[in-house]
């Protein structure tokens, strides 16, 4: 796959993950069927505030490195935790370390994502070698 293919890919996931969080930003309040449920509307900000931040900076960057994309992910999630612990001492913030797991659960999905895409990207590569 070359790099625009990869860069469009990276500005579609972007926009889907986008939409998919703020509908349910948006609907969260609704959403309190169960304790998973609850729990995920609750945090989806900080899940998908990873993917969403992730994916902007692979689009924006055009970042096609494996590794590279994999720490985005991880500086992304590290900046949410970092930004979560700062809320102590903000009086208009909340410290909830239910966003922390969040952020961790955003942190595994964006990983996998990027870790399918990348694989995709790979076995063209060897078939084309081949």
């Amino acid at each position: 796959m070359n790099v625009n293919d990869m860069h469009r890919r990276d500005l579609f996931i972007f926009i889907i993950s986008l939409i998919i969080t703020s509908l349910g930003l948006v609907f969260r309040n609704f959403l309190h069927y169960n304790d998973i449920v609850w729990f995920v509307s609750d945090t989806l900000g900080n899940i998908g505030g990873v993917i969403v931040g992730s994916y902007l900076f692979f689009w924006w960057a055009k970042e096609s490195n494996f590794k590279r994309r994999m720490v985005i992910i991880f500086s992304v999630g590290f900046g949410l935790v970092v930004y979560e612990f700062l809320q102590i001492f903000l009086p208009w913030q909340t410290f909830d370390v239910k966003d922390i797991l969040g952020t961790f659960i955003g942190v595994l999905i964006a990983s996998i994502i990027n870790i399918l895409v990348m694989i995709s990207d790979l076995l063209r590569t060897q078939q084309k070698k081949n």
